[in-house]
């Protein structure tokens, strides 16, 4: 699902994002793009990165969080 109209970001874009930026909204803002043209999807941004879905670091254990693509293992 589209979430940022302007930028063209989805839902799964904002997760993996908020995942790989630790939760930091402003990571997640800077990396992205969303939130930052006419707000309006600002809140969803921030609902993501509160770690209320499943996937965001607070609520995922160590086994259970993706590896960044392309990271040193």
């Amino acid at each position: 699902m589209i979430v940022c109209l302007c930028r063209g970001i989805n839902d799964r874009q904002l997760r993996q994002e908020a995942i790989l930026a630790g939760g930091d909204v402003s990571r997640v803002m800077q990396s992205t793009g969303a939130g930052t043209v006419c707000g309006s999807c600002c809140q969803e941004v921030q609902r993501v990165c509160s770690g209320s879905c499943a996937e965001c670091p607070s609520k995922a254990t160590e086994a259970e969080r993706p590896t960044q693509i392309g990271a040193a293992a």
